[in-house]
């Protein structure tokens, strides 16, 4: 490799069996090169290949007989891209380096073949074998004993993303070469509005304030004045959504959920959708605008994100996290805690169970019966007077309303005996003829009162009685001793167990005792008679009349007063 000036006379090369030729590459071939974008149509060094003598033979013919040969005065690599000066190219003319085709042989003149190479292919410095091919394929491979030096290769591709506007940012614009390298901004080119770009350290950077694609070219230039162009585009962005929803309300299980989403932006409307590689609990959906909703999600803590969108593709992710809660009611009565229980005496018993969302409702379970006379409401009251004694279990569900979700739960006790056992002894208290009385009867039970009743094919005396209560009352007609039964039977219905027990009273006569002696003073003739108090009393008080016996009569001219409290004799 070897390095002329501009205008400089290249040649004559020493070829066998030909004429010599002379190449001149200076102004005019560096303006020809510019339009492969190698050189900006001004007057510069270029570097050249030189090989050994080698035999030409139908390298690019000009038709089918005509042999001509070409001369090298160049090969100036640009990563890939180089130019042949020859002589009469021909279109179709084809170029391998190292074997490898080039991607492409652009014809420019019949002097000139650009040539690029696949992307990746490095020429590096070492020597490398040049074959050309014309049109009809003939061809002839020449030895390159030449160092390429490549120009300046742009390192950054040419894309430079997506930025948001109102953000600063800086991004390292820099190339590489075969010599040191210095930056410019092409002619007429100018950095984005807010950006500049620093020529020695290659920075662009700054913040761009309006949303849209933005494109510029820069010029790396070596200090052979190898100048490569290159144009790149950064397309900004408007500011993301910002997130007003920070957090979810918990779901519950077989629930209905319905939660709106928010975010805000400033230049348009934000929509949501789930961002990929995630998923929404159970049957929940996420609706574009940001509605989330649905229910079946089983309980657990789920963990998601949520893009906001808007329509110039600004995208804010969040994390939510979403704490789905079981509304299977849970029973806090636990089994077989109901009270103790006696035949035919009323109870009531509340069974509960929490339900997260709703209050529970309460029913028996299917295929169960309660004791006779025993209900359960749908607010879980279990209550009533059992009228039979005895071992009894069943089920009962709680069910949540909303959900729909049951719970069912065992339950058992016994319905105790109730029966009644007699306190008052027998006989009872002598109560007297004709006088009231009353005497009481008592009975106790296990819970609860107790009901009397005279047993059947019992009497009592006459103008006697025996109330529920026990009372034994009345006022007794006719004397005499009374043996008679009384039923005691427990509970508020009558339905309970009973017991009777045998009493008897003595219905004293309660006859007169009298107080006067039956030796009354004397009495004379013709005389005044004393008044004489005649006395007599009842054993269990009362009033006493006066009358002269039957069969009997007073002295004359006496007269016996009857009315209590005492007889008076007079006359």
């Amino acid at each position: 490799m070897s390095r002329r000036p501009s205008g400089s006379i290249v040649g004559p090369y020493n070829i066998p069996g030909v004429n010599q030729k002379f190449g001149v590459y200076g102004a005019q071939e560096a303006a020809g090169l510019s339009s492969l974008g190698l050189f900006a149509g001004t007057t510069a060094p270029v570097e050249y290949l030189t090989y050994a003598d080698t035999t030409f033979a139908n390298i690019i013919p000009t038709d089918g007989n005509f042999n001509q040969q070409p001369t090298w005065t160049a090969a100036n690599v640009v990563g890939g891209t180089f130019v042949i000066n020859g002589t009469n190219f021909q279109p179709g003319t084809s170029v391998y380096v190292a074997g490898i085709p080039a991607l492409n042989t652009s014809w420019i003149n019949g002097t000139q073949l650009g040539v690029v190479l696949g992307t990746g292919y490095n020429l590096g410095t070492a020597s490398r074998n040049i074959s050309l091919f014309g049109p009809n394929g003939q061809g002839l491979t020449l030895a390159n004993t030449a160092n390429l030096q490549t120009w300046p290769v742009w390192t950054t591709a040419s894309n430079l993303g997506t930025q948001q506007v109102n953000t600063a940012f800086t991004k390292t614009l820099l190339a590489t070469g075969s010599t040191s390298i210095s930056y410019a901004l092409a002619a007429g080119n100018t950095t984005p509005s807010g950006t500049t770009y620093n020529t020695t350290t290659g920075a662009f950077s700054g913040t761009i304030t309006t949303n849209g694609t933005y494109s510029f070219n820069l010029v790396a230039t070596d200090f052979n004045f190898r100048a490569n162009t290159f144009t790149y585009y950064i397309t900004l962005l408007n500011q993301p959504p910002g997130w007003v929803t920070n957090t979810l309300t918990n779901a519950y299980e077989n629930i209905y959920y319905n939660q709106q989403l928010s975010a805000t932006a400033n230049n348009g409307v934000v929509t949501y959708s789930v961002s990929a590689g995630n998923t929404l609990p159970g049957n929940l959906t996420l609706f574009s605008n940001g509605l989330i909703a649905g229910a079946n999600a089983v309980p657990s803590t789920y963990s998601f994100y949520v893009d906001a969108s808007t329509s110039d593709s600004s995208v804010k992710a969040k994390q939510f996290s979403l704490t789905v809660i079981n509304t299977v009611p849970v029973w806090t009565t636990v089994t077989g805690a109901l009270p103790t229980i006696y035949q035919d005496i009323y109870f009531a018993r509340q069974l509960q169970a929490t339900d997260a969302y709703d209050t529970p409702t309460y029913a028996l379970a299917a295929g169960n019966t309660l004791p006779a006379n025993t209900t359960i409401s749908s607010t879980g009251l279990f209550s009533g007077a059992a009228q039979n004694n005895g071992n009894f279990s069943f089920y009962v569900v709680a069910t949540s309303p909303a959900a729909g979700l049951s719970n069912t739960i065992a339950f058992s006790d016994t319905v105790n005996p109730n029966t009644p056992s007699f306190t008052t002894a027998s006989p009872l208290a002598v109560a007297y003829l004709n006088l009231a009385f009353s005497r009481s009867i008592v009975t106790t039970a296990p819970s609860g009162t107790t009901y009397m009743t005279l047993s059947a094919g019992n009497t009592l005396p006459t103008g006697t009685s025996i109330a529920p209560n026990g009372t034994f009352s009345g006022t007794a007609s006719t004397a005499g001793v009374y043996t008679f039964y009384v039923n005691a039977t427990s509970g508020q219905t009558q339905h309970g167990t009973s017991a009777n027990k045998q009493y008897s009273i003595t219905i004293d006569p309660n006859y007169p005792v009298w107080v006067t002696s039956a030796t009354l003073p004397a009495f004379y003739a013709g005389q005044p008679l004393t008044t004489t108090t005649l006395s007599a009393t009842v054993p269990n008080g009362g009033s006493v009349t006066y009358a002269v016996s039957a069969g009997n009569s007073l002295p004359s001219g006496a007269t016996l007063n009857s009315s209590a409290p005492a007889g008076i004799l007079v006359g």
